[in-house]
């Protein structure tokens, strides 16, 4: 038995997205049978609550499709109508019991490199269905070291399954499950959850991922360049997907009087390609496709990731429109709102940075395709 609680309110004013859960008010609580959860349109898995070990489930209502939402939770916490929570245990018995479907998608990327453009193109053709940003994920990628690897493994395999019963995905479509950039972090667990899985990811050269970044953090509100003292751990928490503030030894010096904002986004770019490299090497097969080939070479690299996805013969017209608009339109992080842009000074600072790294960097290189890594590995 759990307990479905009516929502009568949200907490007034902005609200961080992992705080999101906490900002709804509950009025009365009513038992229902845990199988609802699975048998009753509406209800969708929104978060874990690490502190607590139990998972957050928000009623949506059977005719809200999450795939329409650049920020997935954002039209969960906007729609959300009745709440309950499950302990850890028993989300995942419970997941056991849907069925298996299509193998999914794992979009994984560094952020500002395409990703939300790329759930918009998806979503253009009726054979793919693809959800932007699931919650539980960042939930579990910024507690990682508070929970056992297996025990991530089964949490990720439940939430993966659930993201299955979700309204509006039809049987015999792709679901493709784009990932806040923070899932890097537990790319691994991802890929062993749901090994059946295909896997892309993206990327961008430094320069203009900072540059992109920095706009980002205006829109929301940031500050401007210099970082001061109180927000440092913030900015590298989020940034990072909590990595301990010790990796920027060499790179980055928060005990500094200055610390600048392309600094820290030039440290974060360079975690982002360790990231990558050690998720090829642990045998994470990814298709790797880097921003500027997405927008130049539109057809191509579009048909190459549909490809890759078993979406192959697909119209590619109706997915290409998805470039001659702001995947961001409708929100406060649109490129119609203006912001200030990097100069010859802190482009750079970011070149100073990459340099300075264990292994320098070469800001122009492309990646590898963790696909034909594999192959060169299991030839060699």
């Amino acid at each position: 038995m759990a307990i479905a609680f009516e929502i009568i309110g949200r907490t007034s004013g902005p609200v961080f997205m992992g705080e999101l859960a906490g900002a709804l008010k509950l009025g009365q609580g009513v038992g229902i049978a845990e199988s609802c959860l699975l048998t009753e349109a509406g209800w969708t898995l929104f978060s874990f609550d690490m502190e607590q070990s139990e998972a957050v489930f928000l009623d949506i209502g059977p005719a809200t499709d999450l795939s329409f939402a650049p920020f997935s939770y954002q039209l969960q916490y906007d729609c959300a109508r009745r709440m309950v929570r499950l302990s850890f245990a028993d989300v995942i018995l419970l997941a056991k019991q849907i069925p298996l479907g299509k193998p999914q998608v794992h979009l994984f990327n560094m952020g500002h490199c395409g990703s939300t453009l790329l759930h918009s193109v998806f979503n253009r053709i009726g054979a793919a269905w693809c959800l932007s940003e699931p919650m539980f994920v960042f939930d579990l990628a910024m507690a990682r070291s508070t929970v056992d690897e297996a025990d991530r493994i089964a949490l990720l395999r439940a939430g993966f399954a659930f993201l299955r019963l979700l309204p509006g995905l039809h049987p015999g479509q792709v679901q493709v499950i784009k990932h806040f950039s923070q899932a890097m972090t537990i790319c691994w667990e991802c890929h062993c959850a749901t090994p059946t899985a295909q896997c892309l990811y993206l990327y961008r050269e430094p320069e203009s991922w900072c540059n992109s970044i920095y706009g980002f953090v205006q829109r929301m509100g940031g500050r401007p360049m210099v970082v001061g003292r109180a927000e440092r751990a913030f900015q590298w928490w989020i940034m990072s997907g909590n990595t301990p503030s010790d990796w920027l030894d060499g790179l980055v010096d928060f005990a500094s009087d200055v610390v600048t904002f392309d600094r820290m986004a030039a440290a974060a770019w360079a975690l982002h390609h360790e990231l990558f490299f050690k998720a090829l090497a642990a045998g994470v097969p990814m298709l790797t496709t880097r921003y500027d080939r997405l927008v130049q070479d539109r057809a191509g690299a579009v048909a190459r990731i549909f490809d890759h996805c078993g979406l192959v013969g697909e119209d590619l017209q109706p997915a290409l429109s998805a470039f001659d608009f702001d995947s961001h339109e409708g929100t406060a992080t649109a490129k119609s709102v203006p912001v200030k842009r990097f100069t010859k000074t802190e482009f750079a600072r970011i070149r100073a940075v990459l340099s300075s790294s264990q292994s320098p960097l070469n800001s122009r290189a492309l990646w590898p395709d963790a696909r034909q890594h594999e192959r060169n590995v299991g030839s060699a």
